[in-house]
C-alpha cells in the first residue's frame, strides 16, 4: 500500500503483490509540519475503515509533505501503527523522495512538486543529492497553488486587480481578512484560488501573477541547484499539470528542459501500467 499526501489531499493506493494498481481511496491532506495529531488520527482511521481487511496489507509506504523532517516522520509512523497494525512493515519518506522514485526511477533529474505547496531537488537515480530548503508557505513555496493565491489576494487588497475580476471572484475585503487571520489553514484558502487563476489566465492582471509566480519558482528554487541546466525537470502536482504551458514558457527563459509532468503520483502509477 502506498499513501501519497500533500497539504490538500491524501491518496491511499492499494497495490497487489507485484506492485500493480488495484484501487485507491482519498481523504483530506496531511502536511506533517502543520496538521495536528488529532486530525491525522481521524484521516488514518477513515482510511483504515474504508480499506477493510487490513490483515491483507503486508507493507505501507507513506510519502508526505513535511516528512523530510525526522520528528515529523516519526509522528506519522506512530500514527500509522496505531491504525494499521504495529507488526506491519511501515516506511515514511518525504513526498519529494516519493515523487523522485515515481518520476525518475533510476535516472538522474530535477524533480519538483507543484501543488498546494512547492519543493524541488536534484535526484541521482538513488537518492536526493541536493534540495532547496523550504521556507514554508508563508515565506516561500514559489510557484505553488498557495503562492499563486497569495499573489492574487495581495493584489486584491492593494486594489491592483481589475474590477471585472474582483466582481467575478466575489471578493469582500472583510471576508478575506477573516479567512486569513481568524480561521485555520490559510494556505488552503490561498490555494483555493489556483483554479480561478487558471480559468482567467488571459486577463492581464491575472497573467502577470502567473508570470511572477513561475519566474520566482525558477529563480529562487530551480536555478539554485548545481548545473540545473544539465538535467530535465520532472514535475508532479495539480498546479504543475494545469499550468504546464506557462511553466514550459518560463522554462525556456531559463534554458531548462522539461521532462515528465504528472498531475499526481496516483496518475503516474496508473499511467505506468497502461
Amino acid at each position: 500500500m502506498f499513501i501519497d499526501s500533500g497539504a490538500t489531499k491524501c491518496d491511499c493506493i492499494l497495490l497487489d503483490e507485484v506492485g500493480k494498481y488495484v484501487r485507491h481511496i482519498s481523504d483530506s491532506g496531511i502536511n506533517a509540519s502543520y496538521t495536528a495529531d488529532a486530525e491525522i488520527d481521524g484521516i488514518f482511521a477513515r482510511l483504515a475503515a474504508n480499506i477493510g481487511e487490513l490483515d491483507k496489507v503486508a507493507a505501507i509506504k507513506f510519502a508526505g509533505a513535511g516528512c523530510g523532517n525526522a520528528d515529523n516522520a516519526a509522528r506519522i509512523e506512530k500514527a500509522l501503527r496505531r491504525h494499521f497494525g504495529k507488526s506491519k512493515q511501515i516506511t515514511v519518506e518525504s513526498d519529494l523522495l516519493g515523487a523522485c522514485n515515481i518520476l525518475c526511477g533510476t535516472s538522474s533529474g530535477l524533480v519538483a512538486i507543484l501543488g498546494t505547496g512547492a519543493s524541488c531537488c536534484l535526484f541521482n537515480g538513488k537518492e536526493i543529492v541536493q534540495q532547496i530548503p523550504s521556507a514554508g508557505y508563508m515565506l516561500g513555496d514559489e510557484g505553488s497553488g498557495t503562492h499563486l493565491g497569495m499573489l492574487f489576494i495581495q493584489r486584491f487588497l492593494r486594489e491592483e486587480l481589475s474590477p471585472e475580476i474582483v466582481s467575478i471572484a466575489r471578493l469582500q475585503r472583510s471576508d478575506v481578512i477573516r479567512r486569513i487571520y481568524r480561521e485555520p489553514h490559510p494556505n488552503r484558502f490561498f490555494s483555493s484560488f489556483a483554479r480561478f487563476i487558471g480559468e482567467h489566465r488571459t486577463e492581464p492582471s491575472i497573467h502577470s501573477i502567473i508570470q511572477e509566480a513561475f519566474r520566482l519558482f525558477f529563480k529562487i528554487q530551480i536555478s539554485h541547484i548545481n548545473n540545473y541546466r544539465s538535467y530535465p525537470l520532472n514535475i508532479v502536482g495539480s498546479v504543475g499539470y494545469y499550468f504546464q504551458d506557462d511553466i514550459r514558457e518560463t522554462a525556456d527563459l531559463f534554458h531548462v528542459e522539461i521532462g515528465r509532468i504528472e498531475i499526481s503520483p496516483l496518475s503516474a502509477i496508473r499511467q505506468g501500467q497502461r
